[in-house]
Order: structure tokens, then C-alpha cells, then sequence
């Protein structure tokens, strides 16, 4: 049995699986973090990410990412990292491919 908490925080994490895996991007990097703590949403993103009018395939805009993620009930807070990672022990990866 869950406490209202470990649901919730589970809840939420099913939800951000479902979100990142919407998100086109380069293949590079696209590592999801989350900060239960800080109720913080972090992804990773390469420097071939973002949006270009030109791709065959456009691939999803940063803002967009940061929109979608903002969504999820419980978040508070969404950044987009450009070749980086949070570090710290409140930092969860997510596996979500």
C-alpha cells in the first residue's frame, strides 16, 4: 500500500515518462531528471536540439519542452539544460525510453 506521498510522486513520474517520450529530439543526450524535493523537472538536451522550420522532421522547440513538462500536475519548476546534468542527491534519472 502507497502513502498519499509515494502515490502522488509516483503519479507524477508516470506522467513525465509519458511526456518525454512525445519530445522529438537530435538523439543525442534527452536525459530526463527529476528533483521530488524541489518538485523540479530538468532535461538534458543537446546542442542539435530545437526547433528548425528547415528539418525534414522538425524536432521539438526547448520552449516547447519546458510548456509540456509545466503541465504535469505537481511540477513547480521546469530548465532545460544544454549538455548538462544536475548533480546532487534530490536528482532522480528517469528512464523513460
Amino acid at each position: 500500500m502507497y502513502t498519499f506521498n509515494e502515490y502522488v510522486g509516483e503519479k507524477t513520474k508516470s506522467y513525465l515518462i509519458h511526456t518525454a517520450r512525445k519530445i522529438k529530439h537530435c538523439g543525442d543526450y534527452g536525459k530526463l531528471f527529476w528533483n521530488q524535493d524541489e518538485k523540479k523537472v530538468h532535461w538534458t538536451a543537446a546542442d542539435g536540439d530545437g526547433f528548425d522550420p528547415r528539418d525534414e522532421e522538425p524536432l521539438t522547440s526547448l520552449k516547447e519542452i519546458e510548456r509540456i513538462f509545466k503541465q504535469i500536475p505537481g511540477v513547480k519548476e521546469v530548465e532545460v539544460g544544454d549538455e548538462w546534468s544536475p548533480k546532487g542527491d534530490h536528482w532522480q534519472k528517469i528512464d523513460y525510453k
